[in-house]
């Protein structure tokens, strides 16, 4: 799998309840519109963190 999603994986994303943490990883033949320029490990700290911030709302 190369970060593609598949209708199975969209509606099951869509049927959890709570937050949902999506992780933009990027490939060199495209651009995402608005987004920092970073390595996948980057966008995942910053997931981690997102994910610890909520976890200590609970």
């Amino acid at each position: 799998m190369l970060g593609e999603i598949t209708a199975a994986i969209a509606e099951a994303v869509l049927a959890a309840s709570g937050d949902r943490i999506l992780v933009p990883v990027a490939h060199d033949h495209f651009i995402l519109a608005g987004l920092e320029q970073k390595s996948l490990n980057r966008f995942l700290d910053d997931a981690v963190a997102i994910a610890l911030e909520k976890l200590g709302e609970i």
